[in-house]
Parts: structure tokens; C-alpha cells; sequence
């Protein structure tokens, strides 16, 4: 394989490695959001179970403790997906429009100067293979920034997602206590005969209307 071809593929793998990276900010973004929600249900309801009766006033300090974790997790993981969303930007060859401009230039130039050493088609291989060395090199910096960040922001997600559920099992004996209060109603079935000892409303009316 021509070392052309070697720096060609190594750049075009960075670029797919650029694309997966996308698709995990994306999925990364989804499951922060959803989580950022739970932890803002935990912080508005927070004052709902203190004084419920199933409620140890001794582990207390756990739920404050993981809302506090919660919060500054969240803070870090949100810095970090800024960090990615904002850093450096990506690299890329120039369009094939340029590069035609430019081989059309060497190929003038070799004509006008039929003595210089080389030829068009070596000079422009030999600018593709810096191009595909500098720029790949490049992004594969850019991709190894931006892996580390997305590992960071993968325990970030995993640490938030432990303190949120420790602050939501604080809730499960409010909604006990919740369903101990529900109002239960009973449906009585209008073919069910009828008990001759419950007076009927047209006797009370006519007890009523003919006192004895």
C-alpha cells in the first residue's frame, strides 16, 4: 500500500471517529435531560416528605446529602458537554475544487518552466500526503480531547443517576402515606334487589304529606 493511501484511510478513520463521537454527545444530552428533570421533581418536592409518619427524621441528612451531590454533579456534567460542544473545531482537506485550481497551477508552472526538477502529478502527491498527515494528526488530537471528555461525562452520568435514585426512594413512603388517604367509593349495582327494610323515598313522601 502507497504511504498516500496509509495517511488517506488514518484521516478518514478520525472523521467516522468524529461522527460516533457526535452520536454520543447526542444520546449524552437525552439522558442528562431526562435526569436534570428528576433532580428538579426531587428539589420542588423536597419539603412533601419530611413530615410524613413512614419518614426517619435520622436519615434526613441522606436525602439532602445525595439532592446536594445531584446538583453539583449535574454542574459538572453540563460543563463538560460545553466543553466538547464549543472545543476545537475539526479539520478537512480542501474541496476538490481547490485541489483541481491547484494541480492546474503546477501543470502551468512545469509548462512555463520545462527545467524544474519534478513533475505536476509527484508535486501534487506529495501536497496530498502532507495534507492528509497534518490534518488527520490533527483531528486525532481533537478526537482524544473530546473521548476523554465524553469517559468523564459517561461517570458523571452514572454518579447523577445513583444520587437521583437515592433521593427518589425517599419518596416512595409519601406516596404510601398517599394511597392510605384515597377516598374509597362503592358502586352498587341497580339489579341488585332491594332491602325491603330501607324505607323508600316515595313512603318517606307520603308519610310526610299524611301524618299520623
Amino acid at each position: 500500500m502507497d504511504r498516500i493511501e496509509i495517511f488517506k484511510e488514518n484521516y478518514h478513520k478520525e472523521l467516522e471517529l468524529r461522527e460516533y463521537l457526535q452520536n454520543r454527545f447526542s444520546t449524552n444530552v437525552t439522558i442528562v435531560t431526562l435526569l436534570v428533570a428528576a433532580l428538579l421533581y426531587c428539589i420542588k418536592n423536597a419539603g412533601s416528605i419530611e413530615y410524613t409518619k413512614y419518614f426517619y427524621s435520622d436519615f434526613f441528612w441522606i436525602f439532602y446529602t445525595s439532592l446536594i451531590f445531584s446538583v453539583a454533579t449535574s454542574i459538572y456534567i453540563i460543563v463538560i458537554l460545553l466543553i466538547h460542544l464549543l472545543g476545537a473545531p475539526y479539520k478537512r482537506i480542501p474541496s476538490s475544487q481547490i485541489l483541481n485550481s491547484y494541480y492546474q497551477d503546477l501543470v502551468k508552472y512545469y509548462n512555463d518552466y520545462p527545467e524544474a526538477e519534478g513533475n505536476p502529478d509527484s508535486e501534487f502527491e506529495k501536497s496530498m500526503t502532507e495534507y492528509y498527515i497534518e490534518i488527520g494528526t490533527y483531528n486525532m488530537e481533537v478526537n482524544e480531547k473530546r473521548t476523554k471528555n465524553m469517559g468523564n461525562a459517561h461517570i458523571g452520568i452514572i454518579v447523577l443517576a445513583v444520587t437521583i435514585l437515592i433521593s427518589l426512594m425517599f419518596y416512595v413512603p409519601t406516596f404510601l402515606e398517599k394511597d392510605a388517604n384515597v377516598q374509597k367509593f362503592e358502586i352498587v349495582d341497580p339489579s341488585t334487589p332491594e332491602d325491603p327494610a330501607i324505607p323508600k323515598e316515595k313512603d318517606i313522601k307520603e308519610n310526610v304529606n299524611d301524618p299520623k
